[in-house]
Protein backbone atom coordinates (compact mmCIF):
# COMPACT_ATOMS: atom_id res chain seq x y z
CA UNK A 1 0.00 0.00 0.00
CA UNK A 2 1.29 3.32 -0.83
CA UNK A 3 2.31 5.26 2.33
CA UNK A 4 2.07 8.94 2.09
CA UNK A 5 3.20 8.44 5.79
CA UNK A 6 6.23 5.92 6.47
CA UNK A 7 6.36 5.87 10.14
CA UNK A 8 2.50 7.34 10.53
CA UNK A 9 -0.50 5.04 11.61
CA UNK A 10 -2.07 2.64 9.22
CA UNK A 11 -5.61 4.13 9.34
CA UNK A 12 -3.94 7.55 7.92
CA UNK A 13 -2.19 6.16 4.95
CA UNK A 14 -5.55 3.52 4.41
CA UNK A 15 -7.61 7.40 4.39
CA UNK A 16 -4.83 9.08 2.10
CA UNK A 17 -5.08 5.51 -0.36
CA UNK A 18 -8.96 5.70 -0.58
CA UNK A 19 -9.35 9.56 -0.65
CA UNK A 20 -7.25 8.97 -4.01
CA UNK A 21 -8.90 5.98 -5.19
CA UNK A 22 -12.05 7.92 -5.15
CA UNK A 23 -10.79 10.36 -7.28
CA UNK A 24 -8.99 12.89 -5.11
CA UNK A 25 -6.53 14.93 -6.64
CA UNK A 26 -2.56 14.01 -5.34
CA UNK A 27 -1.80 17.97 -5.45
CA UNK A 28 -4.59 18.81 -2.90
CA UNK A 29 -3.96 15.54 -0.73
CA UNK A 30 -0.47 16.82 -0.32
CA UNK A 31 -1.24 20.11 0.36
CA UNK A 32 -3.76 18.75 3.47
CA UNK A 33 -1.37 15.85 4.81
CA UNK A 34 2.01 17.75 4.57
CA UNK A 35 1.39 20.39 7.90
CA UNK A 36 0.62 16.98 9.87
CA UNK A 37 3.77 14.55 8.50
CA UNK A 38 5.15 15.38 11.84
CA UNK A 39 1.94 14.84 13.95
CA UNK A 40 1.78 11.59 12.24
CA UNK A 41 4.52 10.09 14.19
CA UNK A 42 2.82 10.78 17.79
CA UNK A 43 -0.12 8.02 16.97
CA UNK A 44 -3.46 7.68 15.30
CA UNK A 45 -5.28 8.58 18.31
CA UNK A 46 -2.79 11.08 19.77
CA UNK A 47 -3.31 13.44 17.22
CA UNK A 48 -6.61 12.73 15.17
CA UNK A 49 -7.92 16.29 15.92
CA UNK A 50 -4.71 17.60 13.55
CA UNK A 51 -5.86 15.22 11.00
CA UNK A 52 -9.45 16.70 11.02
CA UNK A 53 -8.05 19.93 11.14
CA UNK A 54 -5.49 19.60 8.28
CA UNK A 55 -8.80 17.62 5.98
CA UNK A 56 -11.48 19.92 7.04
CA UNK A 57 -9.11 23.36 5.56
CA UNK A 58 -8.85 21.49 2.47
CA UNK A 59 -12.89 21.01 2.78
CA UNK A 60 -13.17 25.08 2.93
CA UNK A 61 -11.41 25.55 0.59
CA UNK A 62 -12.58 23.90 -1.82
CA UNK A 63 -16.43 24.40 -0.70
CA UNK A 64 -15.35 28.64 -1.30
CA UNK A 65 -13.91 28.09 -4.64
CA UNK A 66 -17.02 26.01 -5.52
CA UNK A 67 -19.58 28.76 -4.30
CA UNK A 68 -17.66 31.21 -6.09
CA UNK A 69 -18.08 29.10 -9.46
CA UNK A 70 -21.91 28.13 -8.85
CA UNK A 71 -22.13 32.37 -8.45
CA UNK A 72 -20.46 33.06 -11.56
CA UNK A 73 -22.06 30.08 -13.23
CA UNK A 74 -19.77 27.37 -13.83
CA UNK A 75 -22.06 24.57 -12.46
CA UNK A 76 -19.48 21.48 -13.61
CA UNK A 77 -16.48 23.21 -12.29
CA UNK A 78 -19.06 23.92 -8.86
CA UNK A 79 -19.85 20.52 -8.76
CA UNK A 80 -16.22 18.68 -9.34
CA UNK A 81 -15.06 20.90 -6.34
CA UNK A 82 -18.50 19.85 -4.26
CA UNK A 83 -17.65 16.32 -5.39
CA UNK A 84 -14.18 16.17 -4.15
CA UNK A 85 -14.86 18.48 -0.98
CA UNK A 86 -17.08 15.63 -0.02
CA UNK A 87 -15.02 12.86 -0.46
CA UNK A 88 -12.01 14.70 2.06
CA UNK A 89 -14.28 15.42 4.57
CA UNK A 90 -16.10 11.70 4.79
CA UNK A 91 -12.13 10.64 4.64
CA UNK A 92 -11.56 12.83 7.92
CA UNK A 93 -14.92 12.10 9.35
CA UNK A 94 -13.87 8.34 9.05
CA UNK A 95 -10.80 8.82 11.84
CA UNK A 96 -13.39 10.38 14.64
CA UNK A 97 -14.17 8.08 17.52
CA UNK A 98 -17.63 6.74 18.64
CA UNK A 99 -17.28 9.57 21.27
CA UNK A 100 -15.97 12.31 19.93
CA UNK A 101 -17.69 15.86 20.29
CA UNK A 102 -16.77 16.68 15.82
CA UNK A 103 -18.31 13.43 14.77
CA UNK A 104 -22.15 14.52 14.30
CA UNK A 105 -21.26 17.92 13.56
CA UNK A 106 -18.99 17.07 11.14
CA UNK A 107 -20.94 14.62 9.80
CA UNK A 108 -23.71 16.97 8.95
CA UNK A 109 -21.88 18.65 7.44
CA UNK A 110 -20.76 16.46 4.72
CA UNK A 111 -24.50 15.69 4.40
CA UNK A 112 -25.23 19.45 3.24
CA UNK A 113 -21.98 19.36 1.06
CA UNK A 114 -23.20 15.71 -0.86
CA UNK A 115 -26.29 17.23 -1.29
CA UNK A 116 -24.40 20.41 -3.54
CA UNK A 117 -22.39 17.53 -5.01
CA UNK A 118 -25.76 16.15 -6.23
CA UNK A 119 -27.47 19.24 -7.06
CA UNK A 120 -24.83 19.91 -9.14
CA UNK A 121 -22.66 17.12 -9.84
CA UNK A 122 -24.43 14.39 -9.84
CA UNK A 123 -28.35 15.27 -10.64
CA UNK A 124 -29.39 11.21 -11.01
CA UNK A 125 -28.88 10.90 -7.76
CA UNK A 126 -30.92 11.41 -4.92
CA UNK A 127 -31.32 11.28 -1.69
CA UNK A 128 -34.02 8.44 -0.42
CA UNK A 129 -35.82 7.08 2.92
CA UNK A 130 -36.11 3.21 3.31
CA UNK A 131 -39.04 2.53 5.46
CA UNK A 132 -38.05 0.17 8.32
CA UNK A 133 -39.49 -1.15 11.36
CA UNK A 134 -41.35 2.18 12.22
CA UNK A 135 -38.35 4.51 11.23
CA UNK A 136 -36.29 4.79 8.41
CA UNK A 137 -32.71 3.75 6.61
CA UNK A 138 -31.43 6.71 4.94
CA UNK A 139 -30.10 5.70 1.74
CA UNK A 140 -28.97 7.21 -2.19
CA UNK A 141 -30.38 6.00 -5.30
CA UNK A 142 -28.77 6.58 -8.91
CA UNK A 143 -31.38 6.47 -11.18
CA UNK A 144 -29.37 4.95 -14.52
CA UNK A 145 -30.20 6.74 -17.82
CA UNK A 146 -31.63 3.06 -19.17
CA UNK A 147 -34.69 3.96 -16.61
CA UNK A 148 -35.71 7.02 -19.35
CA UNK A 149 -37.05 4.05 -21.70
CA UNK A 150 -38.42 1.63 -18.70
CA UNK A 151 -37.62 -0.39 -15.64
CA UNK A 152 -33.90 -1.25 -15.06
CA UNK A 153 -31.47 -3.54 -12.84
CA UNK A 154 -30.66 -2.58 -9.68
CA UNK A 155 -27.41 -3.12 -7.49
CA UNK A 156 -27.49 -2.50 -3.90
CA UNK A 157 -24.68 -1.53 -2.28
CA UNK A 158 -23.87 -2.23 1.29
CA UNK A 159 -21.59 -0.76 3.71
CA UNK A 160 -18.71 -2.29 5.50
CA UNK A 161 -18.08 -1.98 9.66
CA UNK A 162 -16.54 1.76 9.59
CA UNK A 163 -17.90 3.52 6.18
CA UNK A 164 -20.66 5.35 4.50
CA UNK A 165 -22.75 5.60 1.87
CA UNK A 166 -21.03 9.08 1.22
CA UNK A 167 -17.75 7.07 0.84
CA UNK A 168 -19.62 4.88 -1.39
CA UNK A 169 -20.71 7.79 -3.82
CA UNK A 170 -17.04 9.04 -4.09
CA UNK A 171 -15.89 5.80 -4.80
CA UNK A 172 -17.85 6.02 -7.83
CA UNK A 173 -19.39 2.75 -8.48
CA UNK A 174 -22.68 3.82 -9.22
CA UNK A 175 -21.46 5.94 -12.16
CA UNK A 176 -20.06 3.10 -13.65
CA UNK A 177 -23.01 1.24 -13.02
CA UNK A 178 -25.39 3.48 -14.60
CA UNK A 179 -23.09 3.33 -17.75
CA UNK A 180 -23.59 -0.07 -18.09
CA UNK A 181 -27.67 0.45 -17.78
CA UNK A 182 -27.57 -0.43 -13.51
CA UNK A 183 -29.49 1.44 -11.26
CA UNK A 184 -27.91 1.53 -7.64
CA UNK A 185 -28.99 2.06 -4.06
CA UNK A 186 -26.12 3.02 -1.67
CA UNK A 187 -27.53 2.01 1.93
CA UNK A 188 -26.68 3.06 5.39
CA UNK A 189 -27.96 -0.31 6.83
CA UNK A 190 -28.39 -0.51 10.86
CA UNK A 191 -24.53 0.24 12.53
CA UNK A 192 -23.34 2.66 9.92
CA UNK A 193 -23.28 5.67 8.42
CA UNK A 194 -26.40 7.77 8.90
CA UNK A 195 -28.39 5.47 10.57
CA UNK A 196 -25.96 4.84 13.70
CA UNK A 197 -24.59 8.87 14.10
CA UNK A 198 -27.86 10.52 13.38
CA UNK A 199 -30.78 8.08 14.35
CA UNK A 200 -29.23 5.48 16.97
CA UNK A 201 -29.65 2.22 14.78
CA UNK A 202 -27.18 -0.28 15.75
CA UNK A 203 -26.24 -3.27 13.76
CA UNK A 204 -28.44 -6.70 14.05
CA UNK A 205 -27.46 -10.26 13.08
CA UNK A 206 -30.20 -10.77 11.41
CA UNK A 207 -29.31 -8.94 8.42
CA UNK A 208 -32.09 -10.16 6.08
CA UNK A 209 -34.72 -7.86 7.99
CA UNK A 210 -32.93 -4.65 6.68
CA UNK A 211 -32.23 -6.41 3.29
CA UNK A 212 -35.71 -7.07 2.91
CA UNK A 213 -36.72 -3.35 3.58
CA UNK A 214 -34.46 -2.45 0.82
CA UNK A 215 -36.01 -5.53 -1.60
CA UNK A 216 -39.50 -4.01 -0.78
CA UNK A 217 -38.98 -0.30 -0.85
CA UNK A 218 -37.47 -1.31 -4.72
CA UNK A 219 -40.56 -3.09 -6.21
CA UNK A 220 -42.44 -0.18 -5.12
CA UNK A 221 -41.02 1.85 -7.79
CA UNK A 222 -41.95 2.08 -11.19
CA UNK A 223 -38.28 2.50 -12.77
CA UNK A 224 -36.88 -0.98 -11.04
CA UNK A 225 -36.87 -3.96 -12.75
CA UNK A 226 -37.94 -6.32 -9.39
CA UNK A 227 -36.76 -9.13 -11.12
CA UNK A 228 -33.31 -8.21 -11.81
CA UNK A 229 -32.04 -7.18 -8.17
CA UNK A 230 -28.63 -7.84 -7.12
CA UNK A 231 -26.23 -7.03 -4.21
CA UNK A 232 -22.77 -6.09 -3.22
CA UNK A 233 -21.37 -5.48 0.01
CA UNK A 234 -17.23 -4.82 0.57
CA UNK A 235 -15.31 -5.27 3.71
CA UNK A 236 -17.59 -6.68 6.42
CA UNK A 237 -20.56 -5.95 3.57
CA UNK A 238 -19.61 -8.86 1.68
CA UNK A 239 -20.35 -11.07 4.78
CA UNK A 240 -24.07 -9.23 4.77
CA UNK A 241 -24.60 -9.68 1.59
CA UNK A 242 -25.07 -13.39 1.61
CA UNK A 243 -28.16 -13.08 3.54
CA UNK A 244 -31.49 -13.49 1.87
CA UNK A 245 -34.41 -12.03 2.62
CA UNK A 246 -37.32 -13.37 3.84
CA UNK A 247 -39.23 -15.14 1.08
CA UNK A 248 -42.44 -14.02 -0.65
CA UNK A 249 -44.86 -15.19 -2.83
CA UNK A 250 -44.82 -13.39 -6.29
CA UNK A 251 -41.75 -12.06 -5.86
CA UNK A 252 -39.12 -12.43 -8.40
CA UNK A 253 -35.77 -11.06 -7.47
CA UNK A 254 -32.48 -11.77 -8.21
CA UNK A 255 -31.04 -11.91 -4.73
CA UNK A 256 -27.82 -14.22 -4.62
CA UNK A 257 -28.94 -17.47 -1.90
CA UNK A 258 -26.83 -20.23 -1.10
CA UNK A 259 -23.00 -20.10 -0.46
CA UNK A 260 -22.15 -17.95 -2.75
CA UNK A 261 -18.44 -18.18 -4.03
CA UNK A 262 -15.72 -16.30 -5.98
CA UNK A 263 -15.64 -17.80 -9.54
CA UNK A 264 -18.09 -20.07 -9.12
CA UNK A 265 -21.26 -19.37 -10.57
CA UNK A 266 -25.01 -18.98 -8.95
CA UNK A 267 -24.66 -21.22 -5.82
CA UNK A 268 -28.50 -22.28 -5.89
CA UNK A 269 -30.90 -22.13 -8.92
CA UNK A 270 -33.83 -21.60 -6.86
CA UNK A 271 -32.94 -17.62 -5.55
CA UNK A 272 -34.40 -16.06 -2.64
CA UNK A 273 -37.49 -14.66 -1.87
CA UNK A 274 -39.55 -16.84 -4.40
CA UNK A 275 -37.50 -16.50 -7.58
CA UNK A 276 -38.52 -19.15 -9.89
CA UNK A 277 -36.32 -21.85 -11.37
CA UNK A 278 -33.40 -21.08 -13.76
CA UNK A 279 -30.34 -19.01 -14.29
CA UNK A 280 -29.69 -15.97 -12.35
CA UNK A 281 -30.61 -12.70 -14.77
CA UNK A 282 -27.98 -10.64 -12.36
CA UNK A 283 -25.92 -11.78 -9.14
CA UNK A 284 -23.68 -10.06 -7.43
CA UNK A 285 -20.97 -12.20 -5.12
CA UNK A 286 -19.08 -10.62 -2.14
CA UNK A 287 -15.32 -10.95 -3.03
CA UNK A 288 -12.62 -13.07 -1.03
CA UNK A 289 -15.48 -14.74 1.74
CA UNK A 290 -16.71 -18.39 1.93
CA UNK A 291 -15.21 -21.56 1.19
CA UNK A 292 -13.34 -22.00 -1.79
CA UNK A 293 -11.97 -18.71 -1.96
CA UNK A 294 -8.04 -19.89 -3.09
CA UNK A 295 -8.23 -20.62 -6.74
CA UNK A 296 -6.20 -23.37 -7.76
CA UNK A 297 -2.81 -22.68 -9.31
CA UNK A 298 -2.05 -22.20 -13.43
CA UNK A 299 -0.40 -25.09 -14.52
CA UNK A 300 3.00 -24.30 -15.82
CA UNK A 301 3.63 -25.46 -18.95
CA UNK A 302 7.18 -26.54 -19.45
CA UNK A 303 9.26 -24.62 -22.07
CA UNK A 304 10.89 -26.13 -25.16
CA UNK A 305 14.79 -25.76 -24.94
CA UNK A 306 17.34 -26.46 -27.94
CA UNK A 307 19.89 -28.69 -26.82
CA UNK A 308 22.46 -26.22 -28.16
CA UNK A 309 21.12 -22.42 -28.21
CA UNK A 310 21.97 -20.74 -31.31
CA UNK A 311 25.12 -18.18 -30.96
CA UNK A 312 23.63 -14.89 -32.89
CA UNK A 313 26.67 -13.30 -33.89
CA UNK A 314 25.95 -10.07 -36.58
CA UNK A 315 28.50 -8.32 -38.43
CA UNK A 316 28.03 -4.98 -36.31
CA UNK A 317 29.05 -7.00 -33.23
CA UNK A 318 32.59 -7.62 -34.60
CA UNK A 319 33.50 -3.78 -35.13
CA UNK A 320 35.43 -2.06 -33.11
CA UNK A 321 34.21 1.59 -33.69
CA UNK A 322 35.39 4.24 -30.74
CA UNK A 323 32.08 5.29 -29.53
CA UNK A 324 30.51 2.15 -29.26
CA UNK A 325 30.50 0.58 -26.21
CA UNK A 326 31.75 -3.26 -25.70
CA UNK A 327 30.49 -5.91 -25.29
CA UNK A 328 29.82 -6.56 -21.35
CA UNK A 329 32.20 -7.80 -19.29
CA UNK A 330 31.91 -10.80 -16.35
CA UNK A 331 31.26 -9.67 -12.77
CA UNK A 332 33.86 -8.46 -10.77
CA UNK A 333 33.09 -9.85 -7.13
CA UNK A 334 36.22 -8.71 -5.93
CA UNK A 335 35.61 -5.13 -6.84
CA UNK A 336 39.37 -4.46 -7.89
CA UNK A 337 37.92 -2.56 -11.06
CA UNK A 338 41.09 -3.02 -13.16
CA UNK A 339 41.09 -3.42 -16.93
CA UNK A 340 41.51 -6.73 -18.70
CA UNK A 341 43.58 -5.22 -21.44
CA UNK A 342 45.69 -2.33 -21.87
CA UNK A 343 46.99 -0.58 -24.65
CA UNK A 344 50.27 -1.61 -23.93
CA UNK A 345 49.95 -5.54 -23.71
CA UNK A 346 47.14 -7.79 -21.52
CA UNK A 347 47.51 -8.76 -17.81
CA UNK A 348 49.01 -11.70 -17.16
CA UNK A 349 46.97 -15.15 -17.86
CA UNK A 350 47.65 -15.50 -13.46
CA UNK A 351 45.60 -12.03 -13.12
CA UNK A 352 43.02 -12.39 -15.23
CA UNK A 353 41.22 -15.85 -13.08
CA UNK A 354 41.86 -13.56 -9.55
CA UNK A 355 40.39 -10.56 -11.04
CA UNK A 356 37.06 -12.07 -12.91
CA UNK A 357 36.87 -16.01 -12.03
CA UNK A 358 34.12 -16.23 -14.24
CA UNK A 359 35.56 -14.66 -17.23
CA UNK A 360 36.22 -16.91 -20.35
CA UNK A 361 33.87 -16.49 -23.17
CA UNK A 362 34.42 -12.73 -23.18
CA UNK A 363 36.09 -11.74 -26.03
CA UNK A 364 38.19 -9.09 -23.08
CA UNK A 365 39.28 -12.71 -22.05
CA UNK A 366 41.95 -13.74 -25.39
CA UNK A 367 45.13 -13.25 -25.84
CA UNK A 368 44.44 -11.13 -28.72
CA UNK A 369 41.52 -9.78 -31.09
CA UNK A 370 40.67 -12.03 -34.06
CA UNK A 371 42.66 -11.88 -37.12
CA UNK A 372 39.56 -10.16 -38.88
CA UNK A 373 40.20 -6.91 -36.46
CA UNK A 374 43.66 -7.25 -36.31
CA UNK A 375 44.09 -3.94 -38.72
CA UNK A 376 41.97 -1.99 -36.49
CA UNK A 377 43.86 -2.54 -33.46
CA UNK A 378 46.55 -1.29 -35.46
CA UNK A 379 45.16 1.72 -36.74
CA UNK A 380 43.41 2.25 -33.52
CA UNK A 381 46.60 2.08 -31.32
CA UNK A 382 44.51 0.11 -29.09
CA UNK A 383 42.06 3.27 -27.92
CA UNK A 384 38.94 0.39 -28.86
CA UNK A 385 39.56 -0.69 -25.42
CA UNK A 386 36.92 0.72 -23.00
CA UNK A 387 37.68 -0.28 -19.40
CA UNK A 388 33.94 -1.46 -18.76
CA UNK A 389 32.15 0.64 -15.56
CA UNK A 390 30.64 -1.22 -12.84
CA UNK A 391 27.29 -1.74 -12.65
CA UNK A 392 24.60 0.52 -10.66
CA UNK A 393 24.69 4.30 -9.72
CA UNK A 394 28.60 5.80 -9.62
CA UNK A 395 28.90 7.60 -5.95
CA UNK A 396 28.77 11.56 -5.61
CA UNK A 397 31.24 13.66 -3.47
CA UNK A 398 29.12 15.10 -1.03
CA UNK A 399 29.64 16.85 2.29
CA UNK A 400 27.56 16.53 5.36
CA UNK A 401 28.22 19.18 8.39
CA UNK A 402 26.82 18.31 11.73
CA UNK A 403 26.14 21.60 13.67
CA UNK A 404 24.81 21.48 17.25
CA UNK A 405 21.91 23.97 18.31
CA UNK A 406 20.04 24.36 21.15
CA UNK A 407 16.48 25.03 19.11
CA UNK A 408 15.92 23.37 16.19
CA UNK A 409 12.88 25.30 15.11
CA UNK A 410 14.72 28.71 15.30
CA UNK A 411 18.09 27.21 13.42
CA UNK A 412 15.91 25.67 10.85
CA UNK A 413 14.01 29.18 10.53
CA UNK A 414 17.01 31.32 10.00
CA UNK A 415 18.78 29.21 7.24
CA UNK A 416 15.59 29.51 5.60
CA UNK A 417 15.48 33.17 5.78
CA UNK A 418 18.98 32.73 3.76
CA UNK A 419 17.49 31.16 1.36
CA UNK A 420 18.40 27.16 1.68
CA UNK A 421 16.15 24.86 1.68
CA UNK A 422 15.38 21.94 3.94
CA UNK A 423 14.86 18.19 2.91
CA UNK A 424 11.64 16.93 5.01
CA UNK A 425 12.45 13.49 5.08
CA UNK A 426 15.35 13.48 6.67
CA UNK A 427 14.42 16.00 9.22
CA UNK A 428 11.93 16.13 11.92
CA UNK A 429 11.51 17.53 15.94
CA UNK A 430 15.68 16.84 16.72
CA UNK A 431 16.89 17.23 13.00
CA UNK A 432 16.77 19.92 10.37
CA UNK A 433 18.36 18.77 7.08
CA UNK A 434 19.59 22.11 5.32
CA UNK A 435 20.50 21.30 1.89
CA UNK A 436 23.08 24.33 0.81
CA UNK A 437 23.32 22.60 -2.53
CA UNK A 438 23.32 19.63 -4.16
CA UNK A 439 26.51 18.47 -3.05
CA UNK A 440 26.58 20.38 0.76
CA UNK A 441 24.15 19.40 3.50
CA UNK A 442 24.11 21.43 6.87
CA UNK A 443 22.72 18.87 9.62
CA UNK A 444 21.27 20.79 12.67
CA UNK A 445 21.26 18.50 15.32
CA UNK A 446 19.69 19.46 19.44
CA UNK A 447 22.91 19.35 21.49
CA UNK A 448 20.91 16.43 23.62
CA UNK A 449 20.58 14.50 20.42
CA UNK A 450 24.63 15.42 18.93
CA UNK A 451 26.50 12.01 19.95
CA UNK A 452 29.75 14.40 21.76
CA UNK A 453 29.73 16.75 24.32
CA UNK A 454 30.04 20.10 22.63
CA UNK A 455 31.17 23.13 24.30
CA UNK A 456 29.40 26.76 23.67
CA UNK A 457 29.95 28.23 20.35
CA UNK A 458 29.49 31.68 21.33
CA UNK A 459 32.74 31.12 23.87
CA UNK A 460 34.99 30.75 20.78
CA UNK A 461 34.49 28.97 17.82
CA UNK A 462 36.65 26.51 16.60
CA UNK A 463 35.26 25.89 12.80
CA UNK A 464 34.54 28.79 10.41
CA UNK A 465 32.48 27.39 7.30
CA UNK A 466 33.16 29.29 4.17
CA UNK A 467 30.56 29.48 1.43
CA UNK A 468 31.77 30.98 -2.37
CA UNK A 469 29.38 33.25 -3.74
CA UNK A 470 28.81 34.42 -7.56
CA UNK A 471 29.34 38.67 -7.18
CA UNK A 472 29.99 40.89 -4.33
CA UNK A 473 26.42 42.28 -3.84
CA UNK A 474 25.83 38.09 -3.19
CA UNK A 475 27.80 38.36 -0.50
CA UNK A 476 25.76 41.48 0.99
CA UNK A 477 22.80 40.13 0.26
CA UNK A 478 23.38 36.96 2.22
CA UNK A 479 24.57 39.11 5.17
CA UNK A 480 21.79 41.01 5.19
CA UNK A 481 19.55 38.01 5.16
CA UNK A 482 21.50 36.25 8.25
CA UNK A 483 21.00 39.84 10.18
CA UNK A 484 17.48 40.29 9.89
CA UNK A 485 17.11 36.55 10.30
CA UNK A 486 18.66 37.08 13.85
CA UNK A 487 22.18 36.49 12.92
CA UNK A 488 24.90 38.34 14.24
CA UNK A 489 27.08 40.19 12.49
CA UNK A 490 31.06 39.67 12.05
CA UNK A 491 33.70 41.85 10.41
CA UNK A 492 33.95 41.70 6.45
CA UNK A 493 37.08 42.07 4.38
CA UNK A 494 37.94 43.08 1.28
CA UNK A 495 41.00 42.85 -0.72
CA UNK A 496 41.97 43.34 -4.64
CA UNK A 497 40.93 39.18 -4.95
CA UNK A 498 38.31 38.57 -2.48
CA UNK A 499 35.59 40.18 -0.45
CA UNK A 500 33.94 38.27 2.34
CA UNK A 501 31.42 39.17 4.71
CA UNK A 502 30.97 37.00 8.03
CA UNK A 503 28.23 36.32 10.66
CA UNK A 504 27.04 33.77 13.25
CA UNK A 505 23.97 32.02 13.61
CA UNK A 506 21.73 31.96 16.46
CA UNK A 507 24.13 29.53 18.04
CA UNK A 508 27.30 31.50 17.41
CA UNK A 509 28.65 29.00 14.49
CA UNK A 510 30.54 31.54 12.26
CA UNK A 511 29.90 31.32 8.35
CA UNK A 512 31.77 33.24 5.84
CA UNK A 513 30.51 34.28 2.65
CA UNK A 514 32.96 35.30 -0.10
CA UNK A 515 33.38 36.21 -3.49
CA UNK A 516 36.84 35.69 -5.75
CA UNK A 517 37.76 37.46 -8.72
CA UNK A 518 38.35 34.57 -11.20
CA UNK A 519 41.03 36.27 -13.41
CA UNK A 520 43.32 36.50 -9.85
CA UNK A 521 42.43 33.00 -8.70
CA UNK A 522 43.32 31.72 -13.09
CA UNK A 523 46.43 33.80 -12.51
Amino acid sequence: MFEYFPTGPYTWNLGVVATLNSGGLIDEVDRACRPIKDAANAGEDARTPEFLRAWTALTDQLVGQAEDAEKAGHTRTAGQLYFRASNYLAQAERMLAHSDPNRVPTYRRMLEIAQKAFDTHSPRVSRVEIPYEGTTLPAYFSAAPATDDGPAPVIVLVNGLDSTKEHMYASNHWEELAARGISCLMLDQPGTGEALRLQGITARIDTEVWAGAAVDWLETRADVDASRIGIVGWSLGGYYARARPPSRSGSRSAWPGGQPQLGRGAASSQGARGRAPGPPLLVARPLGVGPGRRREQPRRVPRLRRRHPPRRRRREDHRAVPHRPRRERPADPAGVRAPLLRPGGQLTEAGAPRVHPRGGRDRAHRSRPPPSREHLRRRLGGRHLRRAEPEGLTAVPMLFVTLPVRDVLTSRAFYEALGFGINEHSSDGHTAAVVVDDNIVVTLLTRESFPVDVGDQAAGPTVVHCLIVEDRPEVDDMVAKALAAGGTRLPATDDDSTYTGSFADPDGHVWQVRWMDQLHVVN
